[in-house]
């Protein structure tokens, strides 16, 4: 299925003031810690911006009148008030950065348990890499904003509005005078916020094209290596990489050219100041030291103002993975539970299909008006040519999908009034494409659920016969497998994936080409399993090979998306259709492999 990063959704821009609302509902829960962090910070700042004070009365009165005292007095004051507000602010950041690992944590526990309530179609549109970048890096980017950012943002605005209240007391009309460029710099600001944007949502894609590049190929190394195709892959990662340098260059371009020009902004402050305080000194309406505080004032204003210009990587970044964050997380699932339901599910009559059409892509049907039932204690088998619809049936079976007409009726209610959940847990579920994690043999055959005891891991282990290669392992049920039980043979996975789902007793088991990846002696081997197990268990077994099948209480032939014949093995070779095609075909072929013809 095609891959994207977010496609057109990606383009739609979500507002600012969006984005901030729904970053504030994470932020309501800890409202009480942010009340008491914003204490020290607050006491902080006040300590420093009492600093320039001192500085004015030592020169303004400690100097004048030559005592010495004084001034050690004044420079412990002016020691005290320096580090007491360093301490304090340290210990704003410390609270700070605790309460946005909190809530990061949540975040990241609220975006897992969304993406994961998704249906396939979801995981379908997006690649590993871009879901691993959206719960790891894009969080990561949300908690420098509720640490750093935040900080930076909340440091500014107070120390902003406590210096122009000092200003504006000492000497409202040269406090004015100079304050005159601080508004322009604030709507330069802002413009500048919303035109850079742009660029850095575009290095947020280009990161998660990497990302997802890396991530994909580093999976199918084998492959690379095997066909020599590593060279090609470092120079379509260099193509990548290059997009991402240039968009990334000229976003700096913007970013320190705007930080620069905060430095001007402020060498011009300090012209005005130095101009009009001259003037005031030398008519005698203010003081040197008024000059000196005026002076520090500036450079505490400005200061807090260039760090915001350089905090604008982080803020950009901050927003643009919050706007993609919260497009993930505002996602909604094709597959959706009743409103209300208390219907719990029972498979004790029968499963019906009845008219049933679907297709992954609009227009595009894959199954066309399918309908057969499948009766409690049954088995039924369903073959056909690849491409036919076979696994399409067992994924709208599984709910991983829902059909487009029709509906698909479990002891005659529609599976879609029951919970997700609830149904699934009647369900096991043997794939072609085994997946084992990272683990002991006994925590995968149970799904890392406690509930199941060892004991019935065992027998279903004992039934499909992998309890013979497990307990010649080193540790046995215990042994720990290596990422997608790389340290096995496939056909010692295969009987894991059927095990696991044994161990679970589920009262309708599903093989979708279970065997098709064991070798013929594997395949008898679990071939003796299943024909006990299923006896008397209502099950469906999607196959190629025809031979797993010969004992089923009922063919379904699927071509085409549409059901062609039904039967009993003998009845569908007496029809001489498709399936009697199809068994010729490769029974013949196994009788030229037996012979050592090719």
């Amino acid at each position: 299925m095609w891959h994207h990063d977010d496609g057109e959704e990606a383009k739609r821009e979500i507002s600012n003031f969006v984005i901030l609302a729904w970053i504030i509902q994470f932020l309501k829960p800890h409202w009480k810690l942010l009340s008491i962090v914003v204490i020290p910070m607050i006491l902080g700042i006040y300590l420093q911006l009492q600093i320039p004070q001192i500085l004015r009365h030592i020169i303004d009165d400690n100097i004048m009148t030559g005592e010495m005292r004084d001034v050690y007095v004044s420079l412990a004051r002016y020691i005290t008030f320096m580090l007491s507000s360093l301490v304090l602010g340290y210990t704003f950041q410390v609270l700070l950065a605790r309460m946005g690992l909190r809530i990061i944590m949540t975040l990241k526990r609220q975006l897992l348990r969304h993406v994961l309530s998704l249906d396939l179609k979801f995981f379908g549109e997006y690649t590993p890499g871009t879901l691993i970048a959206r719960v790891e890096s894009d969080t990561e980017r949300l908690r420098q904003l509720f640490t750093e950012v935040t900080f930076s943002m909340l440091r500014t605005l107070f120390v902003v509005g406590f210096v122009v209240f000092y200003m504006i007391r000492e000497n409202r009309e040269v406090a004015l005078t100079i304050l005159t460029v601080v508004p322009v710099l604030l709507v330069l600001t802002l413009i500048f916020l919303r035109f850079i944007r742009k660029y850095y949502r575009n290095i947020r894609e280009k990161y998660a094209q990497v990302l997802s590049f890396i991530t994909e190929y580093v999976q199918g190394v084998d492959v690379i290596q095997l066909y020599n195709y590593d060279k090609r892959a470092k120079e379509r990662l260099q193509e990548r990489n290059i997009a991402k340098y240039r968009v990334e260059k000229a976003a700096a371009f913007f970013e320190y050219g705007f930080w620069g020009f905060f430095w001007t902004a402020e060498i011009i402050a300090i012209m005005i100041a130095l101009s009009t305080g001259t003037s005031r000194i030398l008519n005698g309406a203010m003081t040197i030291g008024t000059l000196v505080m005026f002076m520090e004032y500036i450079r505490q204003v400005f200061f807090p103002l260039m760090m915001f210009s350089e905090q604008l990587n982080f803020i950009q970044r901050a927003l643009v993975s919050a706007e993609r964050v919260y497009k993930i997380i505002h996602k909604t699932s094709s597959v959706k539970d009743p409103a209300k339901s208390d219907k719990k599910p029972t498979l004790e009559k029968e499963i019906r299909f009845e008219n049933v059409s679907f297709g992954y892509e609009k227009d595009n049907n894959v199954l066309h008006d399918v309908s057969f039932k499948i009766s409690a204690g049954e088995k039924v088998a369903l073959v056909g040519a690849s491409g036919g619809g076979k696994s399409t049936v067992v994924n709208l079976l599984c709910r991983f999908y829902d059909p487009i007409e029709g509906r698909i009726l479990a002891d005659g209610v529609d599976i879609r009034e029951f919970n997700q959940k609830d149904w699934r847990e009647l369900i096991g579920l043997v794939l072609q494409d085994v997946y084992l994690f990272p683990g002991s043999i006994a925590d995968n055959l149970r799904v890392m659920d406690p509930n199941i005891p060892l004991e019935r891991v065992e027998k279903a282990a004992g039934i499909v016969r992998a309890d013979e290669f497990i307990r010649k392992m080193r540790e046995g049920y215990q042994s720990e497998l290596a990422e997608r039980g790389a340290n096995l043979s496939v056909g010692e996975r295969q009987l894991l994936s059927f095990a696991r789902a044994l161990s679970f007793d589920p009262p309708l088991l599903i093989l979708d080409e279970a065997t098709s990846s064991v070798d013929p002696y594997t395949e008898r081997l679990i071939q003796e399993g299943i024909d006990k197990l299923l006896k008397g268990r209502t099950s469906l077994v999607v196959a190629h090979r025809l031979s797993t099948i010969l004992n089923s209480d009922r063919i379904i032939v699927v071509d085409g998306g549409r059901i062609v014949e039904k039967g009993t093995h003998e009845e569908l070779l007496k029809k001489g259709g498709l399936y009697k095609h199809l068994y010729e075909l490769q029974f013949s072929s196994s009788i030229i492999d037996e012979g050592g013809e090719v």
